[in-house]
């Protein structure tokens, strides 16, 4: 379900093109500094996630301005579904609140991971 070969060029162009929300929030999470592995820009089925848990399966998503478009909104309400359907715990921050409140963000994923 979650590796697609398709993906690969778009995931390397997001990696290479994180906002800096996002490369703040994965200087936290990279190399297990939560405790919990976590990749970036990771195929779930037909989606790319900004940060994937594998042992607990959980998804975190940092989402800019953007996502207040009425399109795009529902665009997540229908990735959310999906990753509820399959049994995904998703998480989605603000840009804001990454830039404004990273150590609050920390400690809502690291209490996500660690509950059962």
């Amino acid at each position: 379900m979650r590796f697609n070969p398709d993906h690969t060029p778009i995931r390397r162009k997001l990696r290479k093109d994180s906002t800096l929300p996002e490369r703040i929030l994965w200087s936290e999470l990279r190399g297990m500094k939560t405790g919990y592995k976590f990749r970036r820009q990771e195929t779930i089925g037909p989606y790319i996630v900004d940060y994937y848990c594998h042992a607990k399966k959980l998804i975190v998503e940092v989402d800019g301005i953007h996502h207040s478009d009425k399109d795009v909104e529902m665009n997540d309400r229908l990735r959310d579904e999906y990753f509820i359907e399959n049994k995904f715990r998703i998480l989605r921050f603000s840009d804001d609140e990454v830039k404004n409140n990273l150590e609050g963000v920390v400690i809502e994923i690291k209490k996500e991971c660690e509950r059962e």
